[in-house]
């Protein structure tokens, strides 16, 4: 048996396709440089270490000013010189040459930190876009004026409730390059008196609780649960999901394989798209009025659903774990979303939120919910 084949079939598939085609991207860059600078060998086997150091900072200049870039942006944040230098170094390992960017203890080259660095020094400051008030929903919710509006209302707070990046519920550009699968009908199970629903039910509006099985995500992680229960308030995760389901199944020609974005407008098949999402969010932003948000239209978008079920759960007091878990992050990166906007956002929510959070952004309620996602992951397995 050819085990050297094996391993090397065994290394292909331990590398996701979105990471797969990412570093290719990066190698052809560095290619291209090559050519570009005369230099024939691309893994440097005729160069010293200090001159493969200096080659590297001089690719390292050149994806900084986006020279290989498909875009009109003139510089690349620091972090993006950093992962293309760093998917270079580990194409020059994984062909067996040495890394042409670690000195000889095999830490990274003194003169590549300090160009990092000074690139993270003067990197602009990114605006995060803006957490949303449930007024914001609401209004969404109970748009109904188009078959559109409509679909749209429902899957913003479906989408809320769950902390979901634009990806897994809306057609985004690239979808073919990411790693998150786009969720379809197949990947929600509601049940009632722990009973699970058939999917073609009526009642699937009233279940006691709704479980979203995300089969393949941003941050690795594949099959992962997580349940949401009924609220009796006006936004309720059961209700949006229910009433959605049942919607887009009245259109022909749709089963559990059809996707969550999916509607039918004027006889057409549509799909509700990112730049759709974006519009809609700003329109009803605008309606409310830039003085009585505090919220600029240009800083919300499709992150501004996930960075809002962050904030609702923060205020309500939930600890930062506990919203790690529920919104599927694997480190607490959510907070540089919500802490700049902490006090901002406190400051207008006893007018703009009507009674107030909804119980189901509780405490108790978020920890009821992440009990059932884990007994509910447990039976899955």
């Amino acid at each position: 048996m050819d085990f050297v084949h094996l391993a090397r079939r065994d290394l292909e598939q331990g590398i996701e396709k979105q990471q797969s085609q990412k570093a290719n991207a990066y190698v052809k860059k560095w290619t291209k440089f090559c050519q570009e600078t005369g230099i024939k060998n691309r893994f440097l086997q005729d160069k010293t270490n200090v001159q493969k150091t200096e080659i590297l900072c001089a690719f390292a200049a050149a994806i900084r000013r986006n020279h290989f870039g498909r875009t009109s942006r003139k510089i690349l944040l620091g972090n993006s010189v950093r992962d293309t230098i760093r998917h270079v170094r580990q194409d020059f390992r994984t062909h067996g040459f040495s890394d042409p960017g670690a000195d000889e203890t095999g830490a990274t080259a003194l003169q590549l930190t300090r160009i990092f660095n000074g690139y993270k020094k003067r990197d602009p400051n990114i605006e995060n876009q803006n957490a949303l008030p449930l007024i914001v929903f609401k209004l969404l919710y109970f748009n109904k004026l188009t078959t559109k509006n409509r679909h749209l209302g429902l899957i913003t707070v479906g989408a809320l409730f769950f902390g979901m990046r634009s990806c897994e519920y809306l057609q985004v550009q690239r979808a073919s390059e990411k790693q998150t699968k786009l969720l379809e009908i197949r990947n929600l199970q509601f049940f009632r008196n722990n009973k699970k629903l058939d999917i073609h039910s009526d009642n699937l509006s009233k279940a006691d609780f709704i479980a979203i099985t995300f089969e393949s995500q941003k941050n690795g992680e594949k099959l992962q649960s997580v349940v949401q229960h009924r609220s009796n308030r006006t936004l309720c995760p059961v209700k949006a999901w229910g009433t959605l389901v049942h919607l887009i199944l009245s259109y022909q020609n749709t089963d559990e394989s059809t996707t969550l974005n999916y509607f039918i407008s004027d006889n057409k098949p549509n799909y509700i798209t990112a730049s759709d999402m974006i519009i809609h969010l700003r329109s009803t932003c605008m309606s409310l009025g830039e003085n009585s948000l505090g919220i600029c239209p240009k800083k919300i978008g499709t992150h501004s659903i996930r960075t809002s079920f962050a904030m609702q759960l923060h205020l309500a007091g939930v600890p930062d774990f506990t919203i790690m878990l529920m919104g599927r992050w694997k480190s607490p990166a959510f907070l540089r979303y919500i802490r700049p906007q902490v006090q901002q956002f406190s400051k207008n929510l006893a007018t703009l939120m009507s009674s107030g959070p909804t119980s189901h952004f509780s405490v108790n309620h978020t920890r009821r919910n992440l009990v059932q996602s884990r007994v509910f992951q447990r039976q899955r397995n």
